[in-house]
C-alpha cells in the first residue's frame, strides 16, 4: 500500500539514498552518512505516478530499469524520461524481457547492446552503467 511504501522510505532518513549510477561513480565517497541504493524495475504506471513523486519530495535518488517494449508502448514514461532530474539513472532491462540464458548472440545483441542505446537516445544519454 501506499502507507507502507510511504513508511519505507521514512525508514530510510539516516541513510544518503542515491541511483546505481551515482553509487558506482562514487565507490569511495566520502560521506557521514551510508549509502542506499534503491532500483525499481519494468516501468510500472505507480512507479511514475506514485514512486517517482515521493522520491523526489524526499530527495532520494534512484534507478529504474525498462524493457524497451514495454516503453515504447508507454507515451507517459517517455514524457517523464525528457524531464527526469539528475538524481535518477534509466537502466537497460533488456529489450523484450524474454529469458536470455539459451539466446543465440543476435538475439542477446539486440536484447542487452540495442537496449541500452535506444533508452539512452530516450532519456538524453543518462543511461546507467547497469543491466538488470
Amino acid at each position: 500500500t501506499f502507507d507502507t511504501f510511504s513508511g519505507i522510505l521514512d525508514d530510510l532518513k539516516p541513510y544518503e539514498v542515491v541511483s546505481a549510477g551515482e553509487w558506482l561513480r562514487t565507490p569511495d565517497a566520502n560521506t557521514t552518512r551510508k549509502q542506499v541504493v534503491l532500483t525499481f524495475d519494468d516501468g510500472y504506471a505507480s512507479h511514475r505516478d506514485i514512486v517517482l513523486p515521493e522520491l523526489r519530495k524526499r530527495g532520494y535518488g534512484a534507478t529504474f530499469f525498462f524493457y524497451n517494449e514495454q516503453l515504447l508502448g508507454d507515451k507517459k514514461w517517455r514524457a517523464a524520461l525528457k524531464q527526469l532530474p539528475a538524481a535518477y539513472d534509466i537502466g537497460s532491462h533488456s529489450w523484450s524481457h524474454s529469458s536470455l540464458g539459451e539466446a543465440p548472440g543476435a538475439e542477446l545483441f539486440r536484447e542487452l547492446y540495442l537496449s541500452r542505446e535506444h533508452l539512452a537516445q530516450r532519456s538524453r544519454e543518462r543511461t546507467a552503467a547497469v543491466l538488470r
